[in-house]
């Protein structure tokens, strides 16, 4: 093809690699056509272009020769340092809107940009770098072992060596020469401490998007390297924020992206290990669209075009994100051909036009209620072996009474089933984020337990939220805060954990039990307002099963009268009132997170204040009255107590356990609302089955409650066929220690007898749920007749 029949208002795109395909995928669905420029003929980005060009990307000279008359409407580069100074060159010639800064050039020699970062007054680390082996092996030899040796203009790990003695110096200083093109050589000081990487897309100066990641080896029969969003207190994602801003505007970067490796020491000190002052490669886009909804690929694309691109980078989430990369480890004997310094024979580059090609879908299998079991063994005895790590500082061992095999490995528990009514669900990241507490050394309210606030909060999409210790102390809290003291009326279903009731007796208030709607087991707001009187403080609508209570035009009257609601949802974490999740729809919520909730914590609870006021005075009663944070405390010598409080906060321990849960909670909500259909369409068959309705389409189900009659008979009979069924819950105006303020409540005290609870847990499987049925079906059958 000749160059005259290339596409025009075509945006060229230098590189034509793997990790080039979301560019030109994105610029395909803006209807934007592309030329690809890559030396090798069979770059796998190359189907998605519609034309392509055999150049290197290196040679600014021979892709305009190639280009002829065509003027590229813009011009973009990847995941590749090798394209940067053609990016600029070209910009330049073209007079695009958007040219690569030359400052940023820097950060492809590692030396120079060892004097950018000192000159940014950002702490640094001891190197030495020369083209004269002997003299960077004399400087290498006066720094602190270990080093790591690679040459000054290398990308990626070739030519990369850590080496822990003088003696493997010549070696490894002659190994990163062969892969330099000036043969000159760096030698580091290896810098011990979290190994992160920093992405950033700015706009003017200032970060539009900015993105944490750890990353981790992973050595087996193949190498792994994990990357995902770091878990980290404000503070410190301040501090390493600033660092790369301050980097970026000595390289010139002012609109775009750019990245940082580097490490958090163990002094708190973020020391920069090298820069790529460009788009992230190895399927990072996809990670900051799974984690913020954003689109970098598309800002990327519109900075090239001069158009506006914060669109692109506008959040539309907040969630933990990882990728895996595998690659198979180094074979022995190999040898690996080094091409430097040999110049290619001067061929005139070759343009071909490609129709745009996208791979074949795979078909999907068809959806199954819940996972199947073999799967799931095999995750968890992954998990096992991959989390339990020791002895050793800062490592996990197995508690005393754990069980272990006899080299001391954590072995894998029987995979709770049926004979299990409810457990905690956990995906081997909380052991983890639970070492990293223990290894840090505080285990009270800490940034950690301030991360999970947050993170909560903008899950739910709420302003704020306030941890506590448990959802009993959260409910203590909420009344306290609503003002309900000594007479108060607090207007609750009887149909509930005696938890509830006992946090309104905590503030000497009485409660009034109301019915609930035999269908759902949630008041309704006809009786909450029927039960209304001159004393009445407070509404605590119970959200049985996870199933969200609508008051509709009561919540408005109960305002103006001065009636705080209080939504007790221990059940309900992830559920949705109409458009909003439960606890962002403006009532004093108050979630638990034990040990079998939806999302646990091993022990804990938050609160979803209505103001900021309440949320200060929520702050101060759940730490003993005192008003200063504890970072606020650690930087004075005194602190003040200026109202009633108890230890009511969270432990970073729960908080990490937390943090790890809420960062898989979309699989949590997904097969909780899978089991919960499982099971309503195994009991169909069943006429004198009636399945308590949670509103599933809306609802992360806690409990799957049927009413059955011969309740206690059905009951005795799945327990001996090892069925775990359950009752939740006893009604609370029949028992003895809130006698003094019993109603009679028919309808509560009819479905109270009638309630079963079937095993519900995201551990079960289809096997399993059938099994329940049929006992069901069984039992009903022995205990009168279905």
């Amino acid at each position: 093809m000749s160059a005259d029949q290339l596409p025009q208002n075509a945006l060229l795109v230098l590189g034509a690699s793997e990790e080039h395909i979301p560019l030109y995928q994105e610029a395909g669905r803006r209807g934007i056509p592309t030329i690809a420029v890559d030396m090798r003929s069979d770059a796998p980005a190359f189907p998605f272009a519609d034309a392509a060009m055999n150049v290197s990307t290196r040679d600014a000279d021979a892709i305009a020769e190639a280009l002829g008359d065509t003027r590229p409407v813009g011009i973009v580069v990847g995941a590749s340092d090798a394209a940067l100074l053609t990016w600029r060159v070209l910009g330049l010639r073209y007079g695009m809107t958007y040219v690569y800064p030359e400052a940023a050039l820097a950060g492809l020699d590692k030396a120079a940009f060892h004097r950018v970062v000192a000159s940014c007054g950002v702490t640094g680390y001891g190197w030495a770098a020369s083209d004269d082996p002997g003299e960077v092996a004399a400087k290498a030899a006066e720094l602190r072992f270990p080093l790591m040796v690679k040459p000054v203009d290398g990308s990626g790990s070739k030519g990369v060596t850590r080496i822990t003695h003088p003696d493997s110096l010549p070696a490894a200083i002659a190994r990163a020469r062969a892969c330099s093109a000036s043969g000159t050589v760096l030698v580091e000081e290896y810098v011990h401490g979290r190994q992160l990487t920093i992405d950033l897309f700015l706009r003017d100066g200032t970060p539009v998007m900015t993105c944490i990641k750890d990353q981790h080896l992973v050595s087996g029969r193949s190498v792994v390297r994990r990357i995902g969003t770091a878990q980290l207190s404000q503070q410190e994602h301040r501090h390493l924020e600033d660092i790369a801003v301050r980097l970026c505007a000595a390289l010139g970067i002012v609109d775009g992206p750019a990245n940082f490796d580097l490490v958090l020491g163990q002094d708190g000190q973020g020391r920069i290990v090298e820069a790529n002052p460009r788009l992230s490669g190895d399927s990072i886009p996809r990670l900051h669209e799974a984690a913020y909804g954003v689109n970098v690929v598309g800002a990327l694309i519109a900075l090239a075009l001069g158009e506006p691109f914060d669109a692109y980078l506008r959040p539309t989430r907040n969630a933990h994100a990882g990728v895996e990369l595998l690659g198979s480890p180094p074979r022995r004997g190999r040898r690996t051909r080094h091409l430097g310094g040999g110049r290619r024979s001067p061929q005139r580059p070759r343009c071909h036009r490609h129709r745009a090609v996208r791979p074949a879908r795979r078909p999907r299998a068809p959806a199954r209620p819940v996972r199947p079991q073999d799967r799931h063994d095999h995750r968890r005895r992954t998990v096992a072996r991959r989390c339990v790590r020791g002895p050793g500082p800062g490592h996990l061992i197995a508690p005393p009474d754990h069980p272990t095999d006899p080299g001391g490995i954590v072995t894998t528990p029987p995979r709770p089933d049926a004979a299990h009514n409810a457990g905690p669900y956990l995906y081997g990241t909380e052991l983890e984020a639970v070492g990293r507490v223990l290894a840090d050394g505080q285990y009270g309210h800490t940034a950690v337990t301030e991360q999970f606030e947050q993170e909560v909060a903008r899950f739910l999409g709420a302003p704020d939220a306030v941890a506590t210790a448990s959802g009993t102390a959260a409910l203590h809290c909420a009344l306290l805060a609503a003002g309900v003291g000594a007479g108060d009326e607090v207007i609750v279903p009887s149909m509930t954990f005696c938890a509830t009731i006992q946090a309104i007796r905590a503030v000497d208030a009485i409660p009034r039990f109301v019915e609930v709607d035999p269908d759902t087991l949630c008041v309704e707001a006809a009786t909450v307002m029927a039960a209304v009187t001159d004393r009445t403080q407070a509404v605590l609508p119970v959200l049985y099963g996870g199933r969200a209570v609508d008051l509709g035009a009561a919540y408005d009257t109960l305002q103006e009268r001065g009636i705080a609601v209080i939504e007790d949802a221990a059940h309900a974490f992830g559920s949705h009132l109409n458009h909003r999740r439960v606890g962002a729809t403006g009532a004093l919520t108050c979630f638990s997170f034990g040990p079998i909730k939806n999302l646990t914590c091993g022990q804990g609870g938050m609160i979803i204040p209505r103001n900021p006021a309440e949320a200060d005075f929520l702050r101060g009663v759940r730490m003993l009255g005192v008003v200063q944070s504890q970072a606020e405390r650690q930087a004075i010598t005194s602190y003040s107590v200026e109202g009633f409080g108890l230890r009511y906060q969270m432990s970073s321990i729960n908080a990490a356990i937390g943090l790890a849960q809420l960062r898989r909670f979309a699989e949590t909500e997904t097969t909780r609302r899978e089991l919960w259909v499982a099971y309503r369409d195994a009991l169909r068959d069943i006429p004198a089955v009636e399945l308590v309705d949670v509103d599933v389409t809306r609802t992360v189900p806690h409990l799957c409650v049927v009413r059955v009659p011969h309740r206690e008979d059905v009951f005795r009979l799945m327990k001996t066929q090892g069925i775990a069924v359950g009752v939740h819950y006893p009604p609370n105006h029949l028992q003895a220690a809130f006698k003094p303020w019993h109603r009679p409540l028919p309808v509560t005290e009819k479905v109270s007898k009638e309630i079963l609870s079937l095993p519900f847990h995201q551990h079960l499987t289809e096997t399993d749920i059938d099994r329940v049925v049929n006992s069901l079906e069984q039992a009903l059958t022995s205990a009168g007749g279905p």
